[in-house]
């Protein structure tokens, strides 16, 4: 989970409330949102509940590292490794490992070399099996670094991904480790700030901003010299519809739901255990929408809801166990979205938009008055949330006219996208035949009915006939032969055609039409009864 970050130092006042400090000097190709820290001013910041922020304060020594995680059986053979609760861009993925008879497939890599090697370790301890497959939700690098180590460990493993996870890790992972070092700067002005406990205006330093920048600046060191060991290493199988793996007799079901929290996301879901492995397209404490798609992530979530699951495993923080959070997810990203499209049309500009929309119920739902989780609802969700989302609102129109049909609508089981991806077809309304008019139209039906009846019944009548006759003298039978065929050609032509036209061109349809008697070519007949 990496975000976009843009750098504007600055201390809080007793009108700032709060602050953000965006950490990263320069606009950087892997964008989720934006950073970082909110520094708190003086004035206490209270959520919906009408707590105060810090009702309960913890110091940054009592939350864990992010080199840790815990292994969580989640059902017979399905173990998760489960990382700490997303608190800065320091962290990894969660990881999930699937153990079959013949084989074990994974479930995202992370970007922390150390951890990643521990869990392969674990894998091992767990069963005997090779690791078969790997599987990237998408191309966030916390998600993906990690593959290069399992290439190392099993060399015949498979790596699956969508080809947008493929194109990311190729295009703009490589940038990832030069973004988290110009990191550096912010971090020294944090380091120093907690050192003598005052803000840049010299006030004291509230509790909510000691403990963000303090768990921030852990998290960078523990992190950077771990990060700078990683490569980048793209998937070798692209699945961007569905794709079932047995591992033995275990069924796994891999599904792109195509673009929601990426260009291009996928999916796990173990059909017989009911468990559903999301990737970043559920996230706790709050989504990551930095490189999303509003429209087609809450048709993903969509997809993810119809699975229903019993078990939810999330890209980032705790093992869900009802889809209760799912629909708090899509409902904020529904509720964003509509804002977005809604300002559009009415011609407010982003900035506006961005003072005028209020977060504060959902804010309330997600962090209750958890001071980290607070934070992180700020910086990695309505900061970049809603330049995103405007972004999208104005561009869809443009994009509907000329946008590829997605995979769902090429016969995978989705129904995600929305109507303005993929807009109906404009019909022009249909004219209703008057009484008469459908009296004339039914009347001729019937006539036409009737009379190609009557032409299959003297048809097979003549040739029964015909069949009893044995002479012909040459000319009589090269007329009849060349009767025959005129004949069959004219009952080849559309009748009820003929009937229309006749009908359009306000003509009287004729109630009778008389069939000459036919003959095949090759049969003989009765000349008299034939005719001259």
């Amino acid at each position: 989970m990496q975000r976009e970050f843009v750098r504007r130092l600055g201390s809080p006042t007793l009108s700032q409330t709060p602050v953000i400090l965006h950490a990263f000097s320069r606009p950087a190709p892997i964008v989720r949102g934006v950073m970082l820290v909110t520094a708190f001013s003086c004035t206490a910041r209270t959520p919906a509940s009408g707590q105060p922020a810090n009702a309960h304060p913890r110091t940054a020594a009592e939350y864990p590292s992010i080199l840790s995680f815990r292994t969580e059986r989640i059902a017979d053979g399905v173990y998760a490794f489960i990382t700490p609760e997303e608190r800065s861009s320091f962290q990894a993925g969660n990881s999930i490992a699937i153990v079959g008879d013949d084989g074990v497939l994974v479930f995202d890599t992370g970007n922390i070399p150390s951890m990643t090697r521990r869990q392969i370790a674990e894998i091992r301890r767990i069963t005997n099996n090779p690791v078969r497959f790997v599987v990237n939700s998408h191309w966030h690098p916390d998600h993906t670094l990690g593959n290069a180590i399992y290439r190392a460990a099993f060399p015949g493993v498979t790596i699956i991904g969508t080809s947008a996870t493929r194109d990311g890790i190729r295009d703009r992972v490589p940038t990832y480790v030069d973004q988290m070092k110009s990191f550096a700067p912010i971090d020294s002005v944090m380091r120093l700030r907690l050192a003598t406990g005052r803000m840049r205006d010299g006030t004291p330093m509230p509790d909510a901003v000691r403990l963000t920048w303090g768990l921030t600046t852990r998290d960078y060191a523990e992190f950077m010299p771990e990060v700078v060991r990683t490569t980048p290493s793209a998937p070798d199988r692209i699945v961007d519809d569905s794709l079932t793996i047995m591992l033995g007799r275990r069924r796994v079901q891999i599904v792109s739901p195509g673009r929601g929290n990426t260009a291009g996301d996928a999916f796990v879901f173990l059909p017989d255990e009911r468990v559903l492995l999301t990737g970043d397209l559920v996230t706790v404490p709050c989504p990551f929408p930095g490189t999303a798609y509003f429209a087609d992530w809450v048709h993903s979530l969509d997809a993810l809801l119809a699975r229903r699951p019993a078990v939810i495993v999330p890209g980032h923080g705790d093992v869900q166990h009802d889809d209760a959070y799912v629909r708090l997810v899509r409902e904020l990203v529904a509720f964003t979205l509509d804002r977005a499209r809604d300002a559009v049309q009415r011609g407010i500009p982003v900035d506006s938009l961005q003072r005028q929309i209020d977060f504060a119920p959902f804010v309330q739902r997600f962090a209750g008055d958890d001071p980290v989780r607070i934070a992180a609802f700020e910086n990695f969700y309505a900061q970049p949330a809603m330049p995103r989302a405007y972004e999208e609102a104005k561009a869809a129109p443009a994009r509907s006219s000329s946008a590829s049909p997605p995979p769902w609508q090429r016969g995978l089981q989705r129904g995600l996208h929305p109507p303005h991806v993929r807009p109906a077809p404009v019909r022009a309304p249909a004219r209703r035949a008057s009484p008469h008019r459908a009296r004339q139209i039914a009347r001729a039906g019937r006539h036409l009915r009737d009379d190609l009846r009557r032409r299959h019944r003297h048809q097979r009548r003549v040739v029964e006939q015909t069949a009893r006759h044995q002479l012909l003298r040459p000319r009589q039978r090269e007329r009849a032969h060349h009767f025959a065929e005129l004949h069959e050609r004219d009952l080849r032509s559309d009748g009820e055609l003929a009937v229309r036209t006749q009908l359009a061109q306000q003509m009287p349809v004729p109630r009778e039409q008389h069939a000459p008697v036919v003959a095949r070519p090759g049969d003989e007949c009765d000349v008299r009864r034939v005719g001259r």
